[in-house]
């Protein structure tokens, strides 16, 4: 009986567990299948949109929406092609009508607006465009001081009082009812501008007639759009431009301006001035704001400013050329254009390509009906904080540089350990170097920008950290060549003139050299971080015994106030016989004009041929021969552009060794 009842319980608590069993399988099949089916459906989708037929017909509707919600249904391999040749070419053959007498060269228009095909709205549109270009050169160089007011139909809401689009309260313009505020200053601020300029499509402008009957249009707005989109501002303005617009927007460019290839894409250096409004509610205190403005607007460089600055602009334009003397052009939602984030169905503005910071969070930036289409290229965004996917490390990193901020650093860093963990783990140093690959130069001056890009490349493929000015990576790996070629792990290496930051010092750290030693009037006191001693003093008078060094540096330092008599016979005392002195300096073959120009309290100077020769005479008086080939003088290229003085040159390095 206790057999059966033994066997019989068993019995029932197997089919329970199998029970359990199966509703635990049923369920996962379940959400496998569902997964599934879902991944199939996405793959159905992206196949079907791949059959030409079925996505000219769904394309019409697909373009109206975000690009981000949409970009799903297409392979990854199809995207670009997607938002960029399909869509722009869909709007080109559709409004293709378009006469011709209203084209800006390099732009394309696909705004969609039908009375651009009509010759006779504006029959001189092109013969205007030139003038309106002379006549922005003219007051340029004259250093004018006038303001170019754009009317918008925003701002004809605006004026009116009507709650529509930007105007509306509470959406851009003003946080408050128009009752708070004193449109009077804005209708009369708007009429003490210089120039007017407003679209030329016709309801535009009969909205402006019927605001202002007795001013005249000057020029259409859709230059200023078209020249900021051809990039014809910033080459001719280059080196005289600034923006004022959305602190938002403007912080972007800057971050976009630290890369090579949006300066390139603009064909500028750099912006001379930004100039903060902000992004929303601006014309809630006009006067307050002005006085922001005003403090900005002091201390800028620049002749030109383009601005975009919304509806704040009728009271505030005008009241800007009281602090400073320039010409202002508002261009308007075009500075969503330098920030990356245009509508490319905007006037002109087809063939822009948006430049996007990756990792960038953009969900403070107030759009202009951006949508995401057109042509975008990605840049590093090098202040990101990238997801790390081990949190546990990421917060002991965190709290590592608590640490690092509240202690002493420069105790801890003075031990090996420290310095070097701290450079690989807050630097991004990398400590497993490799071979250099064969460098090609020594004892020459910088050719061209194409040595520099092989210079870059050694660096890399060498896996070293760049120097941050470009240029001087070529001079800095011929100088860790000639290191490493003819010194070892344990030779005393000084880098006369070198700073914190010196580049060929942490190189030769990450081969793990042992005595190296950087000298500059700027350190205040001793300092020591890893094996990196950073001396205070004069590189004619330094405080180093007789034949101490085997191998001296110096970069971009002689040219700065240097006697050359001084800087050799010193120089032959700390160095050790056969000892090797690396020089580079900035060059040119001819002589380049720097009178009553200083830096760093000394005057500005470039070496020349002539120059360059009578130091090395001096060098071989004080004991100096030239080491390897002899030195080339020849230049093909000035790579070196000093912004700050508007010079250019390249730069020479050439290597001298001590004789017994």
């Amino acid at each position: 009986m206790k057999k059966f009842i033994s066997f019989f319980a068993g019995s029932i608590y197997k089919f329970i567990n199998q029970q359990k069993k199966i509703k635990t399988i049923i369920k996962e099949w379940f959400l496998v299948r569902n997964t599934l089916l879902k991944y199939i459906s996405a793959s159905v989708i992206k196949y079907l949109l791949n059959i030409r037929i079925i996505f000219n017909f769904t394309f019409k509707k697909i373009i109206t929406s975000d690009f981000d919600k949409v970009k799903s249904f297409f392979s990854k391999a199809r995207r670009n092609y997607i938002r960029e040749s399909a869509y722009i070419n869909y709007y080109l053959e559709k409004y293709n009508q378009y006469h011709e007498i209203y084209t800006i060269p390099g732009t394309k228009n696909i705004s969609g607006l039908k009375f651009y095909s009509n010759p006779k709205i504006y029959p001189l549109f092109q013969k205007d465009l030139e003038k309106f270009k002379e006549l922005l050169v003219s007051l340029v160089n004259q250093k004018t001081n006038v303001t170019f007011y754009k009317f918008g139909d925003g701002d004809y809401y605006f004026l009116k009082k009507l709650e529509r689009g930007s105007a509306k309260p509470g959406v851009r313009a003003i946080s408050k009812s128009f009752d708070e505020i004193k449109i009077e200053e804005f209708w009369e601020g708007a009429l003490k501008n210089d120039y007017f300029i407003t679209e030329i499509m016709p309801e535009r402008y009969s909205l402006f007639k019927e605001l202002f009957p007795e001013r005249a249009r000057d020029f259409p707005s859709e230059y200023c759009h078209g020249l900021v989109a051809n990039k014809w501002f910033f080459t001719t303005f280059k080196g005289k431009i600034g923006l004022i617009g959305a602190k938002e927007k403007l912080k972007i460019i800057e971050l976009l301006m630290q890369h090579r290839e949006y300066k390139e894409y603009l064909g500028i250096d750099n912006f001379n001035d930004y100039i903060y409004v902000p992004q929303k509610f601006a014309a809630d205190n006009v006067n307050s704001l002005e006085k922001s403005v005003a403090k900005q607007l002091k201390n800028s460089k620049s002749d030109i400013f383009l601005l975009g600055i919304g509806h704040v602009k009728s009271a505030l334009l005008h009241r800007l050329k009281r602090y400073k003397q320039a010409v202002y052009v508002d261009v308007g939602g075009a500075i969503d254009a330098i920030a990356g984030i245009m509508n490319i169905r905007r006037l002109h503005m087809a063939k822009w390509v948006n430049y996007k910071l990756k990792n960038y969070d953009y969900s403070n930036i107030d759009y202009m009906n951006y949508h995401g289409w057109g042509k975008h290229i990605y840049l590093n965004y090098y202040n990101s904080i990238k997801k790390d996917n081990n949190k546990i490390l990421s917060k002991i990193k965190s709290v590592l540089k608590v640490c690092f901020k509240t202690f002493k650093i420069n105790l801890l860093l003075r031990f090996n350990f420290f310095y070097k963990n701290y450079l690989k783990y807050f630097k991004n140093f990398k400590f497993a170097p490799k071979l250099l690959l064969e460098v090609p130069w020594s004892n020459t001056a910088l050719k061209s920008k194409e040595d520099v890009d092989v210079a870059l490349k050694i660096i890399k493929n060498a896996n070293l950290n760049l120097h941050p000015n470009r240029e001087k990576n070529w001079d800095s790996i011929i100088a860790l060549k000639t290191i490493l070629q003819n010194s070892t792990p344990s030779s005393r290496i000084l880098d006369a003139g070198g700073d914190f930051n010196s580049i060929i010092l942490h190189w030769l750290y990450q081969f793990n050299y042992t005595q190296l030693y950087a000298l500059n009037l700027v350190f205040k006191k001793k300092a020591r971080k890893g094996n990196i001693e950073y001396i205070p003093g004069d590189l004619t008078k330094t405080p180093f015994p007789d034949n101490y060094f085997d191998i001296i540096t110096c970069f971009s330092v002689i040219e700065h106030g240097v006697d050359g008599d001084q800087y050799f016979r010193e120089m032959n005392r700390i160095l050790k016989p056969n000892g090797l002195l690396i020089t580079s300096t900035d060059y040119w073959i001819t002589n380049i004009d720097t009178k009553g120009l200083k830096a760093y309290n000394h005057p500005v100077y470039i070496f020349d041929k002539n120059s360059i020769e009578i130091l090395i005479k001096k060098a071989k008086n004080y004991g100096f021969s030239i080491f390897g080939k002899k030195i080339d003088l020849t230049c093909l290229e000035k790579v070196v552009n000093w912004k700050r003085f508007k010079l250019k040159f390249t730069f020479l390095i050439f290597c001298l060794q001590k004789e017994k």
